[in-house]
Formats: C-alpha cells, sequence, structure tokens
C-alpha cells in the first residue's frame, strides 16, 4: 500500500511538472510569433540566432514530452491489465 501510495505522489508531480512545461512551451512559441514579426522589420542576425536556437529546444522538449506521455500511457496500461 505504501508503494501505491508513493508512486501515486510521484505520478501526480509529474502530471504538475508537464503542465508546466506545456506552459513554458506555450510562452516560447508566442516569443516566437512575437520575434518573427520583429524580424521582418529588422535585419537583426542576433535575434534570427536566438529564434534558431530557441525552435530547436521547443522541438526537442515538445518530443520529450510526447515521449513521457506515451511512457504514462504505456505503465497505466500495463497497470490496469495486471490489477
Amino acid at each position: 500500500m505504501h508503494y501505491v501510495s508513493t508512486h501515486g505522489r510521484f505520478l501526480t508531480g509529474l502530471n504538475e511538472e508537464f503542465r508546466k512545461m506545456q506552459n513554458e512551451l506555450n510562452i516560447m512559441h508566442n516569443f516566437l510569433k512575437d520575434a518573427e514579426r520583429m524580424k521582418r522589420k529588422a535585419k537583426e542576425f542576433t535575434l534570427k540566432a536566438v529564434m534558431v536556437e530557441l525552435r530547436e529546444l521547443i522541438y526537442e522538449a515538445e518530443d520529450i514530452l510526447a515521449d513521457c506521455q506515451l511512457e504514462s500511457y504505456d505503465g497505466k496500461a500495463e497497470s490496469s491489465r495486471s490489477s
């Protein structure tokens, strides 16, 4: 029973971290949209470089989130089968 309680708290913490990460990704997407508009007005090479790096980070973070969600669903399906 202790294992189930500990595991439940762990999963609840992960859900909260997922929500925080998704919120951060949304903020980054919005920043990129704003930066894209600014980029058209100015020929700022630093801004372009930052945008490229940020896009790569967003793609990596989204991939990690997707992988974690798949593993979470697989774990839930596995535990429901063993119940």
